[in-house]
């Protein structure tokens, strides 16, 4: 509830606005109206220690199957971006983007690091050594252009091009 830069409440709602995110609080508050303010900024859940682990678990599972997420899927939302890491599928939109295999492993490895900026270099060995296939420079120009191409959303970019360095995944908050 508590949380240094402010309310867990006022977090929830923002969370709520910006996108259908499962909430769970997890809390040592118990009184009854923060349990109710909790449900009444968007929690799916409230849960006030101590806690059984297992039966959070639990409870963590059921609010993902009610949202329509599977339990233990790697899914990354990005507001009207979602990257399925499992199912190797992602949606721009709610419509399928078809992506080739080596698009999928750089958006992949991109999205997974977020912020960090992955040298050329690095995007070439992680591609290399993950098939066996050599892709040269150029090569990976050509496939970030066409995955950049295929993301894109409007004036949203997901990919920032760091001129003389490699790619960095800004995930749409900016270039």
């Amino acid at each position: 509830m508590n949380l240094p830069d402010g309310s867990g409440f006022s977090l929830a709602r923002k969370l709520k606005e910006k996108r259908d995110t499962p909430v769970i609080f997890l809390t040592g508050c118990d009184q009854d109206e923060e349990m109710l303010e909790g449900f009444e900024a968007g929690a799916d859940d409230y849960v006030t220690k101590p806690f059984n682990v297992k039966l959070l678990l639990k409870r963590a599972e059921a609010v993902l199957r009610r949202s329509g997420r599977k339990p233990g899927g790697r899914v990354l939302d990005f507001g009207v971006l979602e990257v399925d890491l499992d199912g190797h599928h992602v949606s721009l939109n709610g419509e399928r983007v078809e992506l080739t295999p080596t698009e999928f492993e750089l958006l992949s490895l991109l999205c997974q690091n977020p912020g960090v900026v992955l040298t050329r270099r690095v995007l070439l060995e992680r591609l290399w050594d993950s098939r066996g296939n050599f892709v040269d420079e150029h090569a990976l120009t050509v496939q970030m252009s066409r995955l950049k191409a295929k993301l894109k959303d409007g004036d949203i970019s997901y990919i920032r091009t760091v001129y003389g360095t490699g790619y960095q995944w800004t995930g749409g908050t900016g270039d």
